[in-house]
């Protein structure tokens, strides 16, 4: 029998979870560039230090908005997947049940494409196919959360080793 060494998971983790670092970077410039655009700064000190005059009683909307839903969505999916996909890895590393190399690599693909697709849905206004991806994502962590919990769970008793 091979043991399990999670080169390959820990490759794909590591990549999938930097791409979806950058891509959170690249919302948060957007916003910015955003804010800039439509006059909307984000402080009162961001308004005084600016050099176009912001709007009076104006709140967030349109590319500004959009940029801070996208930026709050991925607050609210992407540390949840990481979470769990780091402890499926683990888990798998310490022998807990027989563990996929191809599952963990389908999941983090699934996931990060998921999330580029629900961006760019998102900055270009196409509703249903975002919520679709927004799904996807979804559907993905549960699936990631279920195989950690089975894996967890046949972990060898102490008898057995």
């Amino acid at each position: 029998m091979v043991k399990y060494n999670g080169t390959m998971d820990f490759q794909a983790l590591a990549v999938c979870s930097v791409a979806l670092f950058v891509k959170m970077v690249f919302v948060a410039f957007f916003t910015g560039w955003a804010r800039s655009k439509e006059g909307t700064p984000a402080t009162p000190e961001d308004a005084k230090s600016s050099t176009t005059e912001p709007l009076t009683g104006h709140k967030p909307n349109g590319l500004v908005e959009r940029g801070l839903n996208m930026h709050r969505n991925d607050l609210e999916n992407i540390p949840i997947f990481l979470i769990l996909a780091i402890l499926l890895l683990l888990s798998s590393l310490l022998g807990a049940g027989k563990s996929s190399h191809i599952a963990h690599i389908v999941y983090y693909s699934v996931f990060t494409f998921s999330r580029f697709a629900h961006t760019a849905l998102y900055m270009f206004g196409v509703p249903k196919i975002r919520s679709a991806m927004w799904s996807l994502g979804l559907l993905t962590t549960f699936a990631v959360g279920i195989h950690l919990i089975v894996q967890v769970f046949n972990f060898p008793t102490v008898r057995e080793l």
